[in-house]
């Protein structure tokens, strides 16, 4: 092909950089349109490409942003991408000033694909916040989201903003990281609406160690009833559900298997999983086609609590 007479050669690895020798001259970019290029490097998911010459320099380093930044410097990084960044991986660490909504909000303008935010705990966003990151629900381009968000003094507040993300138009990935914080049944309650996005595929959501207790397990049940998600990945782990509002899950699960909905992987992590509850049964379901595998973890002496490792439907 043309692109053949771009001949550059990837050399080293130093400390975890790539660093490149590169004889990639400005007529061969003339081989290849700019669009391309473009395409090029947002099929990679990287802008490693920018390296190889100042043409592509200006072209590609600003598509595919991943690094760590500092709460006072990311209005400046939304300013500096303007509308040309599509993936972006970030972790976001505190400074002296603290995140405001504004700073957060931000990011619900730039037209991104892949959004990965990894909200370090100090940052401590609370309620605001996530209100104000919802407002990436208006996005037309973004198909993929990522939050991290725990340990973030997030409550039912939060929760009930961050589950309008069911109203993005593209949304078909959501992984929500809410562990550690505040989030009781009226929040896991409005959670359970995400079931009702007609555009969601695959969701992971980390409910772990916050203050659900059987009414919020049965209301996140119905997530199982969506018409749109095929993945589903559920941890209330360390919360306030008893084996009654496990039994719950347990039903709505056999049900599932019965009736072949649209949910093709369901993983559930319902118990306290600590370290001295370690498996003492396997009990497997069959039915058909169907596998379902319920494990049982000795929580006391003469107590058992039940956990759902995962479904597979074929």
């Amino acid at each position: 092909s043309r692109a053949s007479h771009a001949n550059f050669c990837i050399a080293r690895t130093k400390c975890g950089v790539t660093t490149f020798d590169t004889h990639l001259h400005s007529e061969h970019m003339a081989l290849l349109s700019a669009d391309a290029w473009v395409e090029i490097s947002d099929f990679t998911g990287q802008n490693v490409l920018s390296h190889a010459c100042h043409y592509l320099y200006r072209l590609l380093q600003k598509r595919h942003q991943k690094g760590p930044l500092t709460g006072d410097w990311l209005p400046l990084w939304v300013m500096w991408c303007g509308n040309q960044v599509r993936t972006a991986d970030l972790s976001i660490y505190p400074c002296g000033n603290g995140l405001t909504s504004a700073d957060l909000s931000r990011f619900a303008p730039l037209h991104i694909c892949s959004l990965k935010l990894n909200m370090d705990y100090g940052n401590k966003i609370g309620d605001v916040g996530a209100q104000a990151l919802a407002m990436l629900k208006a996005s037309h381009t973004l198909h993929t989201l990522q939050l991290d968000l725990g340990g973030n003094n997030i409550g039912d507040a939060g929760a009930r903003a961050l589950a309008s993300l069911k109203c993005s138009q593209k949304l078909h990935t959501l992984h929500l990281n809410l562990g550690r914080n505040k989030v009781t049944d009226a929040g896991a309650q409005v959670l359970g609406t995400l079931k009702d996005s007609n555009s969601l595929r695959t969701l992971h959501l980390n409910l772990d160690r916050n203050k659900v207790a059987d009414a919020g397990a049965q209301a996140l049940a119905t997530l199982t009833d969506s018409k749109s998600l095929r993945t589903l990945h559920l941890n209330l782990a360390r919360n306030k559900i008893t084996d009654s509002g496990a039994q719950v899950w347990v039903s709505q699960a056999l049900v599932m298997l019965k009736d072949a909905g649209n949910l093709c992987t369901l993983r559930l992590n319902l118990g306290q999983h600590r370290k001295e509850d370690d498996a003492r049964a396997l009990v497997t379901f069959k039915e058909g086609l169907h596998m379902l595998h319920l494990k049982l973890a000795r929580k006391k002496k003469n107590s058992c609590r039940l956990h759902i490792i995962s479904i597979r439907i074929s």
